[in-house]
């Protein structure tokens, strides 16, 4: 039997996502606020027009990237380690 497939991000991965976003980012004031305003404003432009769908159809087409690119077996060990790490 296939396993039930959800295609809703759950809260925690969007919070997790801006979250990441701002940390990677020199820290300032506001941006908090300019990461969740380019978020909705990103989503409100593409076809998905929900933050949800947004981020999974992102999320879908950096996959996708991954795997036409070849797959180097050496990235593709170190990133699934690496996520493995970030969401213990």
């Amino acid at each position: 039997m296939e396993p039930t497939i959800s295609f809703t991000v759950e809260d925690d991965l969007v919070r997790g996502v801006i979250a990441a976003a701002v940390m990677v980012e020199k820290q300032r004031l506001g941006l908090w606020q300019d990461v969740l305003r380019v978020l909705c404003w990103a989503a409100a432009e593409s076809k998905q027009k929900s933050v949800n769908d947004f981020l999974f159809q992102a999320m879908v087409d950096r996959l996708l990237e991954e795997l036409h690119s070849g797959g180097e077996k050496d990235n593709a060990v170190r990133f699934y380690a690496d996520s493995v790490l970030v969401y213990r």
